[in-house]
């Protein structure tokens, strides 16, 4: 008899772990959701503070923002602990949130982009003049890192191997 696959209980860990983080980062959005500048200033120089209340998106937004990305978050967190089981739910509904995932990615960094360039005006802001093409390395950056995660899940999970495990567990034969 051969020993059971560590991987559903790795990435299910991982899984855990970025879908808690994720959770903590949301909520903590939902707690500045309002801030002023004044509040900004508490944490923040004046002129940082002033920055980041006229550059960030507008509070509609933001706030369908955090709740796609919490959804999300309580999905990947749903799935992991389903993996971690191997359950035969888990690998379908971590397909879905690493699909969703990626999609919601190109969405975020796609409005991202087209929110900076409507606020043209930061150079005056900032002080820093060329700052696009920062604000584009930083927007490519983000974009990857929040797929990278997602998509090195879809590629496992259709790797034979791992294929055949989860038909196992769908067959009910997992030891």
């Amino acid at each position: 008899m051969s020993a059971q696959p560590r991987w559903p209980v790795v990435i299910g860990t991982i899984g855990l772990v970025l879908g808690a983080l994720s959770i903590i980062d949301k909520l903590d959005d939902l707690m500045t959701l309002w801030w002023t500048a004044e509040d900004w200033e508490q944490i923040f120089a004046p002129a940082v503070a002033d920055l980041i209340v006229r550059s960030v998106p507008p509070v509609g937004w933001r706030v369908v923002s955090v709740l796609v990305e919490l959804a999300l978050a309580a999905l990947l967190v749903f799935a992991s602990l389903g993996l971690r089981r191997r359950s035969p739910g888990s690998v379908p509904r971590l397909r879905l949130w690493a699909w969703l995932a990626v999609a919601w990615a190109v969405v975020a960094v796609g409005l991202g982009g087209w929110w900076l360039q409507q606020r043209g005006g930061l150079s005056s802001v900032t002080g820093v003049e060329h700052w696009q093409g920062y604000a584009v390395f930083g927007l490519a950056v983000a974009g990857v890192l929040l797929i990278a995660f997602p998509v090195f899940v879809l590629a496992w999970l259709a790797r034979p191997d791992v294929r055949a495990e989860f038909e196992r567990w769908s067959r009910g034969t997992v030891p």
